[in-house]
């Protein structure tokens, strides 16, 4: 076996001495005796294809180009590489340039070969006749011969005869064999999936035991894939950072947490408008009026992307969007949903639509930009885009009336009651539907409440009884209610329980989550905010919000900020400030200039500092830096590695220590816990409560449990920050700096986000604790439990010993899975109350809906996805699964919610784990296949896909689609 992981030409320029030409020499006599061994072969392959007698055929033989389309396996070792074509323009860079500049261009979308993905086969040096101990492979497409051991000329890497030619005359025109990523024996053992012990339970060796046979990880949670080998070797792909133990030098590369230079992207050419959206979202308008977009798509597709462009896009590159013509004056963005106002004053809308949010008089979501039925479209001032939590949408015109359309259920409406729903935009505040206060309203925050600024500079509140209701009277909460604060200028959003009202030189505000500084943590009611000295007496001229943090600029330029410290550019990325503090930037005109345009009403993506004629930013690495946040090929994240929890970073060694990388709160190191501190690379933990004994780690958000080899659970960690209570299961409120005992004889244990917790002991008792949604961690009813709590496990499971799996990794529902293969389950959706369906249970029942099993069949493994999507596994390798359209690999692109099907696409499947909105299935042949996001490179470019296709590392996948840069 042999692995060259991320392996690329190292350019450094050397010198051409006696000794690089006599590896030269020597390497190019070995390659041409090879390559003749070859020929003579290949004739009397021929020849015996005719009648006369030849030499056995190599074991794993060659393939024609035309049967690399087929969809069966091939035989032979699959490799993953790039090559410059001899009949393509090669790119200008000499080879022997730095190798900052040589790598970096190399490592972009510069590849002129057709096919991405080809198959390597390994020669049979025996029955070529070749006296070699060296490991060669042939690409079956163009017949180029490499060697796996290669040679260094020019400190070049060389693995083929053309390429050291190349290397030596400095010519880039020969095919060049550039990156190999090969992995593989050659005995024809399926790598993927094996996942055998080494030595069997009596101590003997396993014989089938395969040293590079692995596994894929992947957490919902997580931007990355991972492989562990049954050797330990571990391997990871996606966004750089503590989870790929990228190096501290790499980082700082890419290190959002300081300003830095923005520009707007140079496709989009002359650009008159820039439209900051929420959550990672950008719009563009360039001087033809056409709209481009820019940042996180993931919510709903709202951004309007045809079929095509959605397989394409990631995010991290602009893309205009097809409008069939039409141009666009304004931009309406909000978390789900899009409205655009065309040059000839069309409202067309885009997104999540299954409340009848987008007026569309249905309710069917939409990918692509469809006309929306209002009345003098062109008089819209404003729309209000909810948050996902309300789904709804109000539009404000020019004369002050106000439409709406979705669903009223939180009340905002102020009609006194709640549960009305409107699929056109239906005029509201007139008396009508709601109080006469439409000439009133100044601005509108709407979502779980709808908060309502009025001209005479009064705050009204109305619907969600739990948030910005402060210290009101008591009374109809779907009755508009008064705020005592007078005087207020304007007001800002952010997301859906934060607002933020600006007087004159005094700035108010009302929250329910960590935002704005710890001094202002939880008030749901207005509380005047502390003002530094000099931000006094300078005054302020402008306020802006973005994710978690408020920004304000003096009327001198200088620039301040509170919450979350991540989002300051004051180069921390972990905490909140105590309360608004001067920031490193100065002499800023303003983050409002002519382009900006931020009509989102929400919480924005970022902020633009306009000084000068430039733009300063912080706080988004995407938009900061697009694909240089990825790490593109597989890279060796750790040695010696027994097994691995893809939600933070931390894995346990063969020697049963467990490592750890990430908030140092959170890993139990004594005195380097007591407070933040990034740790950039993995550590082993010293604590000797679990040192030398850890089997499993788990963690969920901010506390790490770990099983250990004689079945106790420890735990360490926060118990609360900022409000937040992480149910951590200890007694006390105090935070951990070292791991402490919760149970003896635990079998199963399993955790999800901040809330559910479920163990199961070996002599059948079982534990929850955390906040249960609907039962979610197996004790009936929604109750907070903060230490574990006992309750029956219900008799139909089979008791413990009939347990084969329990999982609980969202946090709103878990599931048993039994080995007598039935599924059990207990929970609810998010903000839901059914399940792909199947009613919610508020204690473990088993699930059977739409599972068509035969009789012979059994379910061996559930694999949800956040709290919309699971996937069930069966022993026949079908896999049956629910949720949104997009992730299930059922050739849809839509984020509508689907009972569960059997997925149709896929077989014969061993294996099944879910990321950060993607799936990945080994197959019983030791295939990988994937479907969903693939905006990172996760699932990388899979069969059928070249290179010279657009984004072709980074295609979504809306179907079941087999990955050989995941089989390597």
């Amino acid at each position: 076996m042999l692995i060259l992981a991320g392996v690329s030409i190292n350019a450094i320029i050397g010198d051409d001495g006696i000794i690089s030409r006599t590896q030269y020499s020597t390497f190019l006599s070995e390659m041409t005796a090879v390559e003749e061994a070859v020929q003579m072969w290949k004739a009397g392959e021929a020849l015996g294809q005719m009648g006369e007698e030849t030499k056995a055929i190599p074991a794993k033989g060659l393939c024609q180009v035309n049967d690399l389309t087929k969809t069966e396996r091939l035989a032979g070792e699959v490799g993953y590489y790039r090559i410059w074509s001899m009949t393509e323009t090669a790119p200008s860079t000499n080879i022997l340039s730095s190798a900052d500049v040589f790598n970096g261009i190399f490592e972009s979308e510069l590849m002129y070969f057709p096919a991405g993905v080809q198959d390597l086969f390994y020669l049979n040096n025996e029955v070529l006749g070749i006296e070699s101990d060296k490991t060669y492979v042939i690409d079956a497409a163009t017949g180029m011969i490499f060697s796996m051991n290669g040679v260094i000329l020019k400190g070049v890497s060389c693995y083929s005869s053309n390429m050291a030619t190349a290397v030596m005359s400095g010519n880039l025109n020969a095919p060049i064999f550039a990156e190999s990523e090969v992995s593989g024996t050659g005995t024809g053992d399926k790598l993927a999936g094996n996942t055998e012990d080494e030595y069997l339970e009596d101590g003997t060796k396993n014989p089938n035991y395969e040293e590079y046979g692995f596994q894929i990880i992947a957490h919902p949670n997580s931007q990355n894939v991972f492989k562990l080998y049954n050797n330990g070797d571990l391997y990871g792909k996606g966004v750089k950072g503590t989870q790929l133990n990228t190096s501290p030098e790499e980082m700082e590369k890419i290190n959002q947490y300081v300003w830095k230079e923005w520009e707007v992207p140079s496709e989009i050419g002359e650009c008159k408008k820039i439209v900051v959206g929420i959550y990672g979202a950008m719009y563009f308008i360039d001087s033809k009026d056409d709209l481009w977009v820019y940042g996180s798509n993931s919510a709903s597709n709202k951004f309007g992307l045809t079929a095509e462009q959605s397989v394409e896009y990631t995010g991290r590159e602009v893309m205009k969007v097809n409008l069939s013509g039409k141009k666009v004056r304004k931009v309406f963005p909000g978390t789900d949903t899009t409205f655009i106002l065309t040059t000839d004053n069309i409202l067309m809308a885009a997104g999540l639509n299954t409340l009848g949010q987008l007026g569309l008089g249905d309710t069917h979501s939409t990918t692509v930009f469809e006309k929306v039925e209002v009345p003098n479209a062109q008089n819209i001032e404003t729309i209000y885009c909810a948050d996902n939590h309300s789904q709804a949408n109000v539009i404000k015109y020019k004369d002050n009336t106000f439409y709406f359309a979705g669903s009223n259920g939180f009340g905002g409406l102020g009609t006194g009651k709640s549960g009305e729903n409107y699929k056109t935009f239906t005029q509201i505040w007139n008396g009508v539907i709601g109080p006469d206060i439409d000439q009133d309203v100044k601005d509108v925050m709407w979502d779980c409440q709808t908060v309502i600024l009025k001209k005479d500079g009064t705050v009204w509140v109305a619907g969600y009884e739990g948030y910005l209701m402060g210290n009101l009277p008591s009374g109809n909460r779907f009755q508009f209610r008064k705020h005592n604060i007078e005087n207020v200028k304007k007001m800002y959003k952010l997301g859906a329980t934060d607002v933020v009202l600006e007087k004159e030189n005094e700035i108010y505000c009302m929250n329910h989550g960590n935002s704005f500084g710890t001094d202002y943590y939880c008030k749901s009611y207005p509380v005047k905010m502390e003002l530094p000295t000099e931000l006094q007496n300078e005054g302020i001229k402008e306020c802006y919000i973005t994710n978690g943090s408020l920004y304000v600029l003096s009327k001198t330029g200088k620039l301040y900020g509170t919450g979350a410290k991540s989002c300051l550019g004051i180069n921390e990325m972990d905490g909140y400030t105590n309360k608004i503090q001067k920031l490193t930037m100065d002499n800023i005109d303003t983050m409002y200039d002519a382009k900006i345009d931020t009509d989102a009403n929400e919480s924005l993506s970022l902020v633009l500092l306009s000084k000068g004629d430039k733009y300063y930013t912080t706080a988004n690495s995407s938009l900061m830096f697009g694909n240089d946040i990825l790490q593109k090929n597989w890279t060796v994240v750790a040695k010696n590695v027994k097994s691995f929890n893809a939600m933070s970073g931390g894995y346990i060694d063969k020697n049963n220590n467990l490592w750890v990388s990430g908030d140092s709160r959170f890993f139990g190191l004594g005195a380097d816990s007591a407070s933040y501190k990034n740790i950039p690379n993995y550590i082993m933990c010293p604590d000797n409560n679990i040192k030398g004994k850890a089997k499993e780690v788990i963690f969920a958000s901010a506390v790490t449990y770990v099983l250990t080899t004689d079945n106790q659970l420890w735990a360490t960690g926060l118990y609360e920050n900022l409000g937040t209570n992480y149910y951590a299961g200890w007694s006390g409120t105090e935070n951990k700096t070292t791991f402490v005992k919760l149970l003896d004889n635990v079998s199963y244990f399993s955790a999800g986000g901040i809330n559910t917790r479920v163990a199961i002991l070996s002599n059948g008792k079982a534990y929850g604790w955390g906040l249960s949604y609907s039962g979610a961690n197996g004790i009936p009813g929604t109750t907070t439990y903060m230490v574990p709590t006992e309750y029956t496990l219900p008799a139909i499971i089979g008791g413990v010993n009939n347990i084969a799996k329990v999982k609980s990794e969202d946090g709103h529902f878990s599931n048993i899975v039994t080995k007598t293969g039935k599924v059990y389950q207990t929970g609810t959706w998010f903000n839901g109350g059914y399940v792909g369906g199947h009613p919610a249970t508020v204690g473990f029942s088993e699930y059977t809906h739409n599972l068509t099993l035969n009789a012979d069949e059994i379910i061996s493994d559930v694999v949800p996805m956040g709290a919309m999507n699971s996937k069930f596994l069966t022993s026949k390798g079908r896999i049956f699964g629910y949720g949104n359209a997009k992730y299930l690999g059922i050739g849809s692109p839509l984020n509508d919610l689907t009972e569960t099907v059997e997925l149709t696409g896929i077989n014969d499947v061993e294996q099944l784990v879910a990321g950060s909105g993607f799936y990945i299935a080994v197959k019983k042949d030791g295939t990988v296949w994937g479907t969903g996001s693939n905006t990172y490179g996760i699932l990388g470019r899979w069969i059928g896909i070249d290179r010279k296709q657009p984004n072709s590392r980074y295609k979504t996948a809306f179907e079941w689609v087999e990955c050989p840069e995941l089989e390597l």
